[in-house]
């Protein structure tokens, strides 16, 4: 526990640099890209609409404006597997700047996750834009996206430093992450509503963390409902698990 605090006061005290980081991080992103930031919002809008065009021609998913339901999961989970995805190697790959100079290493994961968050921010403010000009529209629940997105980042950090500490001495999470997400992917309900198949498998489906967040900010923008306490108390606690 000491030791915990001790990297997180150390954390604090390079705070400054972090922010230089990501912002560094954005430019260099989308460095030499003609549309730029955009690509922040572009990129996950067209995957919406490519698991629209196939899930409400084949699927049995009865959603009047399945686009914006589709919008309001993947946001989340395009903000929780860049999270992961990216803190995985940033250790690895400032591994020259570490010999040169001391940085604390989870500044690293760290500037992945802040970096995301800035994106999904963006991505906030597309679908708000989108839904105003439909029958969904917006409610005093989307202020319910803040403890949402909060559980989001502590569930992304906890994951993200784990594994950006594991591939250091184990590259075979580099592929493992992969694989892991691709599954998790169909095990979260992004593409479908998660009372879809009945109680027993729903029950199975709540094992999975990345659950609450999606669900959280689903019922926050689109459904306009609070959610109940126990799936914030299991969203919360389970995020506060993986960031211990």
């Amino acid at each position: 526990m000491k030791r915990g605090m001790n990297t997180l006061s150390e954390l604090l005290k390079y705070r400054e640099l972090v922010m230089f980081m990501v912002i560094n991080d954005l430019k260099v992103r989308y460095r030499g890209s003609f549309l730029g930031l955009i690509w922040t919002v572009l990129s996950p809008i067209l995957m919406t609409c490519v698991l629209w065009i196939v899930f409400s021609s084949f699927g049995r998913i009865e959603e009047k404006n399945y686009a914006l339901f589709l919008l309001s999961g993947l946001m989340v989970w395009t903000f929780f597997t860049q999270s992961i995805t990216q803190s995985l190697s940033s250790i690895i790959k400032n591994r020259n700047l570490m010999q040169q100079i001391y940085v604390p290493k989870i500044v690293f994961p760290i500037t992945m996750i802040v970096s995301n968050t800035v994106n999904f921010l963006f991505f906030l403010v597309a679908y708000v834009f989108i839904a105003i000009f439909t029958e969904v529209g917006l409610s005093t629940t989307i202020f319910n996206i803040i403890p949402a997105l909060i559980v989001a980042c502590v569930l992304a950090t906890g994951c993200g430093l784990a594994i950006a500490a594991l591939n250091v001495f184990f590259r075979d999470f580099t592929h493992l992450t992969d694989v892991v997400l691709r599954a998790l992917f169909y095990l979260t309900p992004i593409i479908y509503p998660p009372d879809i198949f009945g109680d027993t498998v729903n029950t199975a489906l709540r094992l999975n963390p990345i659950y609450y967040p999606v669900v959280l900010t689903r019922d926050a923008l689109y459904y306009h409902t609070a959610s109940s306490p126990e799936t914030w108390a299991l969203g919360l606690g389970g995020a506060a698990i993986f960031f211990v």
